[in-house]
């Protein structure tokens, strides 16, 4: 910046016609407003990148969130399941260990009554 400064001084003191630096300022105005633009335009392009990343990030985010609570219910799920097998096999076990008990007291009863 401050090279700049020093070269329109130089322009401004060098110059023997005001119409030629009035030309040269006007030049350098338009090639500093040349490259506002062009950095504008860069800026909008990185913005343009990033909000593009961000969307794609969020829509992977919505889709793991989706999986993981699809996850979480089938989890739920399998766990209901499995305490419901538990408690079939519980009553299974009971009810054949009680018949084995009462096939056990009849043949001891039948064993005693023919002995």
């Amino acid at each position: 910046m401050n090279n700049q400064i020093a070269e329109l001084r130089d322009t401004v003191f060098n110059s023997g016609s005001k119409l030629d630096i009035f030309e040269k300022i006007n030049l350098r105005m338009s090639n500093l407003d040349s490259d506002r633009r062009i950095l504008e335009e860069k800026v909008d392009y990185q913005n343009s990148i990033l909000t593009g990343k961000m969307d794609n990030t969020l829509e992977r985010l919505a889709v793991n969130q989706k999986l993981f609570d699809n996850m979480q219910l089938h989890t739920k799920q399998v766990q209901s399941e499995v305490i419901e097998l538990k408690n079939t096999y519980r009553e299974h076990s009971e009810n054949f260990v009680n018949e084995i008990k009462m096939l056990n007291d009849q043949l001891i009863k039948y064993v005693n009554e023919t002995h």
